[in-house]
Parts: C-alpha cells; sequence; structure tokens
C-alpha cells in the first residue's frame, strides 16, 4: 500500500492509543481523575503557554524552511546525491547539536523560575 499504507496505519494506531487511554481514564482505575470544569480552557494559561513556546516554535519553523529551500538548490544543481550527502552530514552534526538544544531547553524554566522568584546569582 506504499505511502498511503503507512499513513494509515499512523492514523490507525493514533486512534487506537487514544481510546485506549481514554478507556483507562474514564475506568475509574487510574489515580487521576478527569472533571469536565478542569477541562475548560483558561486564556491566561494559553497566552503563557503560547509565550514560553514562541521561541522553539520559531527555530523549527525557520529550521525547516531552510532545510527545503537547501534541499530545492541541491535537487536543482546536485541532485540526489547532493541531498542524500547533506542529509548525512546534518544528521552528523544533530549528534552535536542535540545536547545543546536540550540543555537550553531544559534551563529556560529554571532560568525563568528563579528570574521570577527573584533569586538571581550574584556574582
Amino acid at each position: 500500500m506504499g505511502i498511503r499504507g503507512a499513513a494509515i496505519a499512523t492514523v490507525l494506531a493514533q486512534v487506537i492509543g487514544v481510546l485506549y487511554i481514554a478507556r483507562y481514564f474514564l475506568s475509574g482505575k487510574s489515580i487521576l481523575k478527569f472533571h469536565h470544569a478542569d477541562l475548560k480552557p483558561d486564556i491566561k494559561i494559553i497566552k503563557e503557554v503560547l509565550e514560553i513556546g514562541m521561541s522553539p516554535f520559531a527555530r523549527n519553523v525557520s529550521s525547516s524552511l531552510m532545510v527545503i529551500i537547501l534541499n530545492n538548490f541541491l535537487a536543482l544543481y546536485g541532485g540526489d546525491i547532493a541531498i542524500a550527502v547533506f542529509g548525512i552530514i546534518s544528521r552528523l552534526l544533530m549528534f552535536t547539536l542535540m545536547p545543546m538544544f536540550g540543555i537550553i531547553q531544559g534551563l529556560q524554566p529554571i532560568v525563568g523560575f528563579n528570574y521570577g522568584a527573584k533569586k538571581t546569582l550574584s556574582v
């Protein structure tokens, strides 16, 4: 079934996963209880989530656009081999960049919390 089959399998797996988890929470076996009032959207929380998430979102979008443009240029001027070489090199670079991104994203909430609590480090 090719790509279409992979897409159908992915959607089916996600639907089955959601149904399984929903059944578990609604069965009463879970310690965590959901109440209708708890699921009501809170504009203040939504605003905070969007403010905090804009930086990683912008970084991911700009990175994706850069790769799309670069792949189009590589396809035009270098062909399939150039795209494959770029893919290999970018994966190798990710081994060094991903730990740095993880540290940055893990440190951001800690720094934000301490800054908000006025617990800054004085040197």
